[in-house]
């Protein structure tokens, strides 16, 4: 209904009402605005819709499956499946009633619980945004509600990417089964996310071009929704060939009925049986990284012999932009 703008040190407020575009100045504090812009969403509602401006109470277990149902109608799966999973923990955490009872002091209090039971600052603070936003949602439905804007978030340190090992990849491909096999080689030789996997079809496997199609399905996106095509490595494509003769009843090249962070979770122990103890099923992907920008390195500093090694086992794929955070450190000289 009203879009929040900064323009030089000031938020501002913009609007369509009366057939007119409109702004309206706010504050320099974006916090103060955001609290500021809910009650002209309150006014702006009232007037155009005749809704009332008192704030209505709501339970909490009625409001939460509310909630769940716009999610459902509005986010993607994965994302309602992490907003069931941290209401359901607040739940625990906390007794509340309503939803005005969900206070900032409350809310810090839950944060002090989770800490204690030894969760990840990264992974409160994803808690606390679908808190918000979830709260936010009941203040523009109506509802009393308190502002959740000036809760900071928890201190992350950013650690460096972990790698994996040339030895490491052969190690797990010694006791992996051919179900995670492919797993392995799709992270490694593809630098596929795990979500790119578990939604990867038969039909997205091209053997005449050497391709892998990474397309949206009608219930998932790849990340930023963009289709990509990536170039077929030998050794993936090999295994694919065998894999696909075993698996050809199902249309997934990676059949998974359960929720994904239990394949997450079981390849963390698959890890620690092979006595690797770094890295996750992401560190696929941030392998494949690396290499690629070692190949982009070596193609404009080294020499062909220095390439040579470096590619050795692996993939040339052009790629536009690597993150530098993946970019090794050496002398550029």
């Amino acid at each position: 209904m009203a879009t929040l703008i900064k323009r030089n040190q000031t938020w501002y407020a913009r609007y369509w009402h009366d057939g007119k575009d409109r702004w309206k100045a706010l504050s320099p504090s974006k916090i103060i605005a955001q609290q500021k812009i809910l009650d002209l969403e309150k006014i702006i509602r009232s007037k155009r819709y005749g809704d009332p401006l008192e704030e209505r109470e709501i339970d909490w277990p009625e409001f939460t499956e509310k909630y769940l149902a716009y999610c459902k109608s509005n986010m993607r799966p994965t994302t309602v499946v992490r907003a069931e999973v941290v209401l359901s923990n607040f739940r625990k955490a906390v007794s509340i009633h309503r939803l005005s009872e969900i206070t900032p002091e409350l809310v810090e209090g839950y944060k002090a619980i989770r800490k204690a039971a030894g969760i990840q600052g990264s992974t409160i603070n994803r808690e606390i945004v679908v808190l918000r936003c979830a709260v936010n949602l009941g203040k523009q439905w109506g509802y009393r509600t308190s502002s959740l804007g000036a809760i900071k978030k928890m201190p992350v340190v950013k650690k460096h990417p972990v790698f994996f090992t040339t030895e490491e990849i052969q190690t797990m491909l010694q006791k992996a089964d051919p179900f995670w096999k492919t797993l392995i080689y799709l992270g490694y030789y593809a630098g596929l996310r795990m979500g790119e996997m578990l939604n990867l079809d038969w039909a997205d496997v091209d053997f005449e071009r050497h391709q892998l199609r990474i397309s949206p399905k009608e219930d998932w996106s790849p990340k930023d929704a963009e289709p990509r095509e990536i170039y077929l490595h030998l050794t993936l494509e090999e295994h694919l060939k065998v894999w696909c003769a075993v698996s050809q009843p199902h249309v997934r090249v990676l059949p998974w009925e359960r929720r994904t962070n239990q394949m997450s979770n079981m390849f963390k122990n698959f890890l620690k049986r092979c006595g690797i103890t770094k890295g996750s099923l992401h560190t696929l992907r941030h392998s494949f990284a690396y290499v690629v920008s070692l190949v982009m390195w070596c193609l404009c500093r080294c020499s062909c012999r220095v390439l040579a090694f470096v590619v050795k086992g692996m993939s040339f794929i052009p790629v536009s932009r690597t993150p530098k955070k993946f970019m090794p450190a050496v002398p550029m000289s």
